[in-house]
C-alpha cells in the first residue's frame, strides 16, 4: 500500500509541493521536474541519458546546495537573536553562496539558450546576497 503524504506531514519540506492529477504529492525540486518531463514528448528540462544528463543534474544540485545555505544564513541573520550571532557561521555560509555563484558563473558559459534544461533552470534563480 502506497503512503500519500501532504506538506504538513513532511517537516523538511521548505516549499510547496506538486499534487499530480491522481493525487499524488512530489516534493523536491528534481523531482518535481522529472514528472513535469513525463508530460510531454518535447525536448526534456532534464536530459535523458550521459554526460548531458549527469553535468545538468550536478549544476542543479550545486544550485540546491547553495540555497540551502542561503535559507541557513537568513534564519542565521534574520530569526536569531543578534546577540546570539555566531560570526564563524555568517562567514561560512556566506563563503559557501559565493563560492557556489562562482562554479555556477563558470557553468554558464557552456549554456545553450536556444535548449533550455534544469541547469539554466538553476542558475537564472540564484541571487547574491547584499
Amino acid at each position: 500500500m502506497r503512503t500519500r503524504h501532504t506538506a504538513a506531514s513532511i517537516r523538511w519540506a521548505r516549499f510547496r509541493p506538486l499534487i499530480t492529477d491522481g493525487g499524488q504529492t512530489l516534493y523536491d525540486s528534481p523531482v518535481i521536474v522529472e514528472y513535469l518531463d513525463t508530460l510531454h514528448d518535447g525536448r526534456k528540462l532534464v536530459p535523458p541519458t550521459g554526460d548531458a544528463r549527469f553535468e545538468a543534474m550536478r549544476i542543479a544540485a550545486l544550485g540546491d546546495g547553495m540555497m540551502d545555505a542561503v535559507i541557513l544564513l537568513y534564519s542565521e541573520l534574520e530569526r536569531r537573536p543578534k546577540e546570539l550571532h555566531w560570526d564563524f557561521w555568517d562567514n561560512r555560509m556566506r563563503n559557501t553562496v559565493n563560492r557556489s555563484l562562482d562554479a555556477l558563473d563558470g557553468d554558464a558559459g557552456s549554456f545553450n539558450p536556444d535548449q533550455p534544461d534544469i541547469a539554466q533552470i538553476t542558475a537564472g534563480c540564484r541571487r547574491r546576497l547584499a
